[in-house]
């Protein structure tokens, strides 16, 4: 505990390892260290933590860093019942390609953001890392709980919570997950409630993914977007989103949505009920298929109205949408069972309204 920066006001990790050693640590504390709690580099380098806590760690003298652990350069980092509390700007971050974490039944909560760098993510995954987490919650970070990103960075969620999370220190973001740069993530019987704004995005081309048995609930307009609508999940500039068995419930905005050309959301066996202004929403050059579905009891969102099962309209700049819903009961709804305007292509089958 309490390890200082150096006369340069860098380093001060409560643990280095790194060069190909490995480290077992159980039952420990790292608190109130600098820049990290714990750091690990370099191909061939192992750790693992069991039921071990890493909290408060503080930027360095630079008002840098403060993350929980650092694991980068191809290392690899395992815990068990572990949790990370309280540290700065983010509690656990993995980096560049053969970097591989495994974190079960692992806490991550509380990341807090310092003036200058406005975030404090529970999770970022970069640069062709790959996470694998299973049985772990994110509660209460700031600005992202989960953010993955880049080509080859995988992502993988098992049984995980992702809640409470907050808009960053400018007042934005707030967002569950986020999916972009042509990064993948696979979700399975994954909760996400009452985050801010968004409750999963996915965006850029090549960005893929892959959502089962999970919901999406609460998710809540907030920070500077008082007022306006918040996502479910989100496929936008080019992204691929495929869910199964979800439920998406009382969001303050549409369960689904899918903007901008070459955008993609998919959804089969899915509940949409109790969200705001629409069900489901496709907008200009998006892709949307609901099969064997229910959307049901939309209401009005707090700006823009609405109160309808299925919502769909062109964009100048991005072209007509395209939507299919198949073999699905549509009702129960304020305004309209479907609302389709402008150019595009609209096809229900086997649906009842």
């Amino acid at each position: 505990r309490n390890t200082l920066p150096n006369g340069d006001g860098e380093w001060g990790y409560g643990i280095q390892i790194q060069g190909g050693a490995a480290l077992r640590a159980e039952s420990c504390a790292l608190t109130h260290n600098t820049a990290a709690g714990l750091r690990a580099g370099e191909q061939g380098t192992d750790v693992m933590l069991v039921e071990s806590t890493i909290s408060d760690t503080q930027p360095d003298g630079n008002g840098e860093y403060g993350y929980g652990i650092i694991v980068q350069d191809s290392a690899s980092l395992q815990t068990d019942g572990c949790e990370l509390v309280g540290n700065t700007n983010i509690g656990v971050a993995i980096a560049h390609p053969g970097t591989e974490a495994s974190l079960v039944d692992t806490v991550v909560r509380d990341t807090l953001h310092d003036w200058n760098v406005e975030q404090g993510f529970g999770i970022i995954v970069q640069e062709g890392a790959s996470l694998h987490a299973e049985g772990c919650e994110l509660a209460g970070n700031t600005g992202m709980g989960i953010a993955i990103a880049h080509p080859g960075t995988e992502g993988t969620l098992i049984d995980t919570k992702i809640r409470d999370t907050q808009p960053d220190g400018a007042g934005l973001y707030g967002y569950g997950i986020t999916v972009r740069g042509r990064a993948a993530l696979r979700a399975a019987g994954c909760e996400l409630a009452n985050n801010t704004a968004v409750g999963i995005l996915a965006a850029e081309p090549g960005t893929r993914v892959t959502i089962h048995d999970s919901s999406v609930t609460e998710t809540r307009a907030g920070g500077n977007y008082k007022g306006a609508t918040a996502l479910g999940i989100a496929a936008q500039e080019g992204a691929t989103v495929s869910a199964s068995g979800l439920l998406t419930q009382a969001n303050e905005g549409p369960g689904l949505y899918a903007v901008s050309e070459g955008s993609m959301l998919t959804c089969t066996d899915c509940t949409l009920h109790d969200n705001a202004f629409a069900g489901a929403v496709v907008i200009g050059g998006g892709t949307l298929e609901i099969r064997a579905s229910t959307i049901s009891g939309t209401r009005e969102g707090a700006d823009l109205g609405g109160g309808v099962g299925v919502y769909s309209t062109e964009w100048a700049d991005w072209g007509p949408a395209s939507l299919l819903v198949s073999d699905s009961t549509i009702s129960d709804n304020l305004a309209a069972g479907a609302w389709l305007q402008g150019e595009g292509g609209y096809q229900l089958e086997g649906v009842t309204v």
